[in-house]
């Protein structure tokens, strides 16, 4: 359990009653954010959703039995108007003229709703407005029991983030407590009381930030339903060690629940896992031998004994290239056994690791080796364990050892205490110099299609192959929209170079044809990167070379769309990579028609001139211009301007078209003052259907964007170099190295100076 000795209550909202204002003023919570107004009383929102303030005729929140149930509703009518381009309107709320702190643990208690679409969350931004930093103590994502744990950075100059994910099978059921213990070195995520996961505080995080709670809706989810969808908030409490912090009192407690949630501090309630057993003198003595690479901080790891924990966290010292090792010992009454010896490994960081195979070490990387363990005076060794979860295909690095090289679980299993006492550690294996990242299956032959495949005087052949990760990949095949087989098994291994080809007939007619390739079974468990061989292990991957039509190929220059690479085209640069659900579409040529790259052309739309702006512009003694541009499909870009938090215009339309180099300028008036000043727009529609990445023209074809190249306040210029934050990026800032790429709903900053 978390130990909050000396730690002083600093904020407690047990949900009696709900203080709540659009802005906050006044009031514990908003329910909107600064510098993320659509206009008065609606948040832009994320996901499918936006966020509202009852003074729009719709109260997303309710008090009921000593929790607050926050709503997310479709939008019908003058509401869907008015929250413009959110389809359900849901709440959000936000202490940031309330509370903040430095460092302490904060905590939520809360039932998830996970059903289809919805997306909870808890987390913390900085006081001062600069994003990134962000916390997130916990998203989840409809009905996928995953805990999810991220803390967002930039300490690098550029936008990172890690994330914790923790399988936990009640996360959906009933309330639970989620907290984070942030101290200066480092963030501590927990699940009823349990340590899940440790992130070493990053250089931005160590100023005032303060908690956010919401309940989104995610896009184009399988299954969402149009009925309302509630999450539920028992209570959001903070501690601090500060000294000099202020301790408030423990409003009356009431739980929706019937659990008594006074002074609970994360600790178990009914309906989660038992408590962890006390390390205290017993008839049992269990000793773990362990090493580590300390790369920005020690591994640290729990310990359980059947399901049970039996102590803390516990930091690794030992330095495994060194040579060293550890025992860490804990005592307890385990009884007779057998008993399966659980390590779980919970901070696992890295950055830009590399293999040093001289040395057989990964640089820039913190792991954990378990080379044994002893229980009651018998040893166990690598021979005993049953499982590991984290090793994610490096187990080379210590053939004597179990490698834990991500977050995850090895587990031990003991004979009983009558059994024969022996040493099960095999001898040490020779490292194999290139191991093979995926186990090697019987090639069998694909799967019966469910379609039946008619003969036809077609010949479509397909060559493909694929990473088997706990089951080999599959698809569905079609041509111009019509299902010709599958689902076909891919046993082809990629990392193996071999091919697969797949062959259907039908009668698919003389003209040109769109081929597609439906990937459906993706799979993954704590995947990670091996830049020296250029595979993601533990990842179940899908990849085309190309397509042979009565005769004719068409290789990867024939990919009209493929919304399946997820960013990984880079692990085979001859083959559409399909690495998440998703399609990729080969297009055909008539019959006796050349081969030609069948790259779309950007539709070129009639300008218009923006749109009026709901909000007036006001004028004033200063002038704020921005240069803008945009991909105009299926309609324009738009968004809102504000300065220091305060919404001065839009929405704006942006008509000018950066495929054909064209530039608009939107221009306010106002009286800002003297400066300095930040400038956040807004973008709140982006939209897409089956986007690509046309390489050569490097523009995304069937995507709505926005591209800010700078801005002029009162006659002086400030470029890209002046932007502190970008939201909206996703990771597409390469469409144009001369402007802020806003790619996806997000908030663009920028940081100007004092008066000139």
């Amino acid at each position: 359990m978390i130990d909050l000795t000396g730690y002083k209550l600093t904020f407690d909202d047990e949900f009696n009653a709900l203080s709540v204002s659009a802005t906050g003023a006044g009031t514990v919570w908003g329910d909107t954010r600064p510098g993320s107004i659509l206009r008065p009383g609606v948040d832009i929102g994320f996901g499918q959703s936006a966020f509202v303030d009852p003074s729009i005729g719709v109260q997303p929140f309710a008090v009921v039995d000593g929790a607050v149930q926050i709503k997310a509703a479709p939008a019908t009518g003058a509401t869907a108007d008015l929250i413009n381009p959110g389809l359900w309107t849901s709440g959000l709320l936000q202490s940031a003229n309330s509370f903040s702190q430095t460092y302490g643990y904060f905590e939520m208690r809360a039932d998830l709703p996970g059903t289809a679409g919805t997306w909870p969350g808890f987390w913390l931004l900085a006081a001062n407005g600069v994003w990134p930093p962000e916390l997130d103590i916990v998203e989840a994502f409809g009905a996928d029991p995953t805990l999810t744990n991220t803390v967002h950075t930039a300490q690098t100059g550029t936008n990172t983030y890690q994330t914790v994910y923790t399988h936990e099978p009640n996360l959906l059921s009933g309330f639970h407590t989620f907290g984070a213990l942030w101290t200066p070195t480092t963030i501590t995520f927990t699940f009823d009381g349990f340590a899940v996961g440790q992130i070493a505080t990053p250089a931005d995080m160590h100023s005032a930030m303060y908690p956010v709670l919401a309940l989104a809706l995610q896009r184009d989810v399988a299954g969402i339903t149009n009925d309302p969808k509630t999450m539920q908030v028992d209570y959001v409490r903070a501690y601090s060690l500060d000294a000099s912090a202020v301790e408030v009192a423990l409003q009356t407690v009431s739980s929706p629940d019937g659990v008594n949630t006074a002074n609970l501090y994360g600790a178990v309630a009914t309906n989660s896992a038992p408590a962890p057993v006390p390390v205290a003198p017993g008839a049992d003595t269990l000793t773990i031998h362990v090493s580590g690479d300390s790369w920005n901080g020690a591994p640290t790891f729990i310990l359980s004994v059947d399901g049970q924990r039996v102590g803390g966290l516990f930091d690794v010292t030992a330095l495994h290239a060194q040579g060293q090792t550890q025992d860490v010992t804990v005592h307890g009454d385990f009884g007779t056994g057998p008993h399966q010896v659980s390590i779980t490994y919970i901070n696992d960081a890295n950055s830009n690791p590399s293999y040093d195979a001289a040395h057989n070490v990964v640089l820039n990387d913190r792991n954990l080796f378990v080379s044994g363990l002893e229980l009651d005076g018998t040893h166990y060794g690598t021979g005993a364990v049953v499982s590991n979860t984290a090793s994610v295909g490096w187990d080379k690095l210590d053939p004597n050892a179990a490698v834990m090289a991500a977050n995850g679980t090895v587990v031990f299993q003991t004979q009983a205490a009558a059994g024969p006492v022996v040493d099960p550690t095999p001898p040490v294996p020779t490292p194999t110099p290139t191991p093979t990242p995926t186990p090697t299956p019987t090639p069998t032959p694909p799967v019966t299609p469910t379609t039946p495949v008619a003969a036809g005087s077609d010949t479509l052949t397909i060559h493909i192959s694929g990473d088997s990760w706990n089951g080999a990949p599959a698809f569905t095949l079609a041509v111009d929209g019509h299902q010709v087989g599958g689902p076909f098994d891919v046993t082809a291994l990629h990392a193996q170079g071999q091919s697969q080809d797949i062959t259907v007939h039908g009668d698919f007619g003389t003209g040109s044809h769109q081929v597609a390739i439906t990937y459906g079974n993706d799979a993954n468990s704590n995947p990670t990167y091996d830049a020296v061989h250029n595979v993601v292990l533990n990842d179940r991957n899908l990849f085309v070379s190309g397509i042979d039509l009565d005769g004719t190929h068409y290789g990867t220059d024939a990919v009209f769309s493929n919304t399946a690479s997820a960013g990984w085209d880079r692990l085979d640069f001859n083959a559409a990579v399909m690495a998440a659900n998703g399609t990729v579409v080969f297009q055909t040529q008539s019959a006796g028609a050349p081969v030609v790259d069948p790259t779309p052309t950007v539709p070129t739309p009639t300008p218009t001139p923006p749109s009026t702006p709901t909000t007036p512009v006001a004028s004033g003694s200063d002038t704020l211009t921005i240069h803008i541009s945009g991909d105009s499909w299926n309609g324009a870009p738009a968004f809102t301007l504000a300065v220091d938090g305060h919404q001065v215009g839009g929405p704006f339309d942006v008509t000018a078209l950066h495929a054909q180099g064209q530039s608009q300028d939107i221009t306010v008036h106002g009286d800002f003052g003297t400066g300095p000043h930040q400038v956040a727009i807004a973008y709140f529609n982006d939209a897409n259907s089956n986007p690509s990445y046309d390489a050569a023209n490097n523009v995304v074809l069937n995507d709505r964007n926005l591209f800010v190249s700078g801005i002029d306040l009162d006659g002086s210029h400030y470029g890209t170099s002046a932007v502190v934050s970008n939201t909206a990026s996703i990771g597409w800032d390469k469409l144009d190295p001369h402007a802020a790429v806003m790619a996806a709903d997000g908030i663009l900053v920028f940081q100007t100076s004092g008066l000139v």
